[in-house]
């Protein structure tokens, strides 16, 4: 296993946020959320830095997470997960140090991005 790392994890499909850090805990990482909203993923943020984060680009209702990865962005390396070939697009290339995988991702391509940051 890696070090134990503390995960930030904003996703607004509730069973898909609770599926991935159960996956990061099972590991052995310490997840930051679950969250579901900007606003609550940026609070966390400002209260304590992860070591990085795993983001859905779509929120849902012409949301994104950008806002949190400019928070992190040069702080916490960034995954960004999208379900859509062209959503995020522009996001991707705001924040081109980023990795991103593809939804619905395989679990074990998210716990090798934890691994290698």
């Amino acid at each position: 296993m890696s070090t134990p790392k503390r995960v930030l994890v904003l996703d607004d499909e509730v069973i898909v946020a609770m599926d991935l850090a159960q996956t990061i805990e099972e590991e052995g990482h310490a997840v930051i959320g679950p969250f579901h909203t900007v606003e609550a993923a940026m609070r966390a943020v400002s209260d304590a830095m992860p070591d990085c984060a795993v983001l859905d680009v779509n929120l849902g209702e012409s949301l994104t997470s950008e806002p949190v990865a400019a928070m992190l962005d040069g702080h916490a390396p960034i995954l960004f997960l999208s379900g859509y070939e062209y959503a995020g697009s522009e996001i991707f290339a705001r924040f081109p140090g980023a990795a991103r995988l593809p939804k619905p991702l395989s679990l074990d391509d998210l716990l090798d991005w934890v691994r290698s940051v």
